[in-house]
């Protein structure tokens, strides 16, 4: 298994086909993505940090502390000490064997600006 760190600085909500997270991990292959019609939902919790974190790129950053938050957050399931200007919300995806040689994109529905950081890299800046 190769495991990926996808962090982001503000807020995620993806759509379609809903799955467990394992150990931490949220697992990804080749035949959960056609079951689901080629679309995956990054569902389930992200570990949610709020204001600035010095490693929250580090793909070896341990985020076990972090509080949970699910991906599809209401406005009325906000954290009770609001919103902060920065936030880091990470998820950790699995993949297997399967999927080697085979293109992934992420698809964005959000509000607000966000930098997307894939293995410690920068790989998206969105809006401001």
């Amino acid at each position: 298994m190769t495991r990926i760190g996808c962090c982001l600085s503000f807020s995620l909500i993806a759509a379609a086909a809903a799955t467990a997270q394992v150990d931490g991990y949220l697992p990804l292959d080749l035949a959960r993505l056609q079951a689901a019609g080629h679309q995956f939902e990054l569902d389930g919790d992200w570990r949610y940090h709020a204001g600035e974190h010095p490693r929250g790129a580090d793909p070896e950053l341990d985020d076990s502390d972090w509080q949970l938050l699910p991906s599809r957050l209401p406005p009325q399931g906000l954290p009770a000490d609001g919103w902060p200007d920065i936030v880091w919300l990470r998820l950790h995806i699995e993949t297997d064997e399967s999927l080697i040689d085979t293109a992934l994109a992420l698809t964005l529905k959000q509000f607000g600006a966000s930098d997307v950081w894939l293995q410690g890299r920068r790989v998206l800046r969105y809006g401001q």
